[in-house]
């Protein structure tokens, strides 16, 4: 029994190790350093695990585990530029557009365009299934019933996910830069566009006009909205 006991305090011995307390006054019983970063320390303790910053940890912790001011600053700045980007490819999707385009006119930069855009559109439909005597029921969110023959029996509330194409023309012709080599008037260009402000010309009848600029290029768009 005594060296089950011994076992066990030798376990603990390599599992867990000194108290580690930092500069607020927070005392960590047992801990154990999991995982470091040019920033933090992750430690596991007795009363669970938490990530503590090196700027709240005493010095003789901090040369343990090798901690560099200017590299922590470089990793905090890199989170988050890298934050920053994600949202920023978020909010581009977003405000992009998935057409087809009928090139009225095509110039040196770009192309005046007729656009039809497509939208995906996801819906849910809960389903309540019911079945007896050798019939099934459905009842959908709408409250129409649909009786069919069902060897089975019982009930059960099901989710149906459905994905539909929605088109929408706009009323106003665009002006879409990036789409003018290789095509000519009359063509149709299918992709992606992104809004960068406007494009004014004048028509044929000498009147002058502006209408909305858009670009294929994601960078071209990001720079336009967000800066170099």
């Amino acid at each position: 029994m005594k060296s089950k006991y011994l076992l066990f305090l030798a376990i603990a011995a390599v599992a867990y190790g000194d108290d580690i307390t930092t500069l607020d006054g927070t005392v960590y019983k047992a801990a154990k350093v999991t995982r470091t970063t040019p920033s933090t320390l992750t430690i596991m303790h007795k009363a669970g695990v938490v990530t503590v910053p090196f700027s709240n940890l005493p010095n003789d912790i901090r040369e343990k585990y090798g901690y560099d001011p200017s590299k922590a600053e470089a990793y905090a700045r890199q989170k988050v530029e890298g934050a920053l980007l994600a949202r920023i490819k978020v909010d581009m999707k977003k405000i992009s557009h998935t057409v087809a385009a009928e090139l009225s006119q095509v110039l040196e930069n770009g192309s005046l365009a007729y656009v039809t855009e497509y939208q995906t559109v996801i819906s849910t439909n809960i389903i309540t299934e019911s079945s007896s005597g050798g019939y099934k029921t459905h009842t959908d969110l709408t409250g129409r019933r649909y009786v069919i023959r069902s060897g089975s029996h019982g009930s059960h509330v099901r989710a149906e996910v459905q994905k539909n194409i929605r088109q929408s023309k706009w009323d106003e012709p665009v002006f879409i830069q990036g789409v003018s080599r290789g095509y000519v008037d009359g063509d149709t260009w299918t992709g992606r566009i992104y809004p960068i402000g406007t494009y004014s010309y004048t028509t044929t009848i000498g009147a002058p006009k502006k209408i909305r600029r858009y670009t294929t290029d994601s960078t071209e768009a990001f720079e336009f909205h967000y800066g170099k």
